[in-house]
């Protein structure tokens, strides 16, 4: 195997939310993984500080993203806009890195998730993982920021075969991709 580096991005969480998940998903990779050089992980600044307290050793990297702007903060268009931004930093993992590196996505939304299954394709990238669970819900959820736009983009990359492996996290979610 070449000289395979980690790259964990998480295209969602801020400040302390999902940081037991994001700890506990490089654990997992660590563990079940050889042969990898280093391990960088990607995220909101005040994220990615709580992420580097929790971890006990310097076997990993902490990179702060900027994933919205704060004329953003409480707008509408939130979600919009930070998706558009995560597609940036998706082209940035694909493009900075080679074919036998790993690539691991956590908590994307559909313009994102689309992107990664585009690129996953096209550059033939077998090393590429999804983690889902909250945003899962955009699937059966009405709320209106939830439009039926996101809802079909999500199933529309869901339902295609690609070589991406997901990890979808939590009983109730993976229930409701039955839907």
């Amino acid at each position: 195997m070449k000289d395979m580096k980690i790259k964990y991005y998480d295209l969602l969480a801020l400040k302390g939310i999902h940081t037991e998940i994001n700890i506990a998903m490089l654990k997992v990779i660590m563990m079940s993984l050889s042969g990898y050089s280093s391990v960088d992980f990607y995220a909101e600044p005040g994220h990615s500080e709580i992420c580097k307290n929790k971890w006990k050793d310097t076997s990993v990297r902490f990179h702060k993203l900027r994933l919205i702007p704060p004329i953003f903060f409480g707008s509408g268009g939130r979600m919009a806009v930070r998706d558009a931004i995560s597609c940036l930093y998706v082209l940035k993992a694909f493009f900075t890195t080679n074919r036998y590196d790993l690539l691991m996505f956590s908590l994307a939304y559909p313009f994102a998730q689309n992107l990664i299954y585009l690129l996953s394709k096209l550059l033939n990238r077998e090393n590429v993982y999804v983690c889902l669970h909250g945003e899962m819900e955009v699937l059966i959820d009405d709320r209106p920021f939830r439009s039926k736009k996101y809802q079909n983009l999500t199933k529309i990359v869901l339902k295609k075969k690609s070589n991406i492996h997901y990890i979808v996290l939590g009983e109730s979610i993976f229930a409701n991709l039955k839907h």
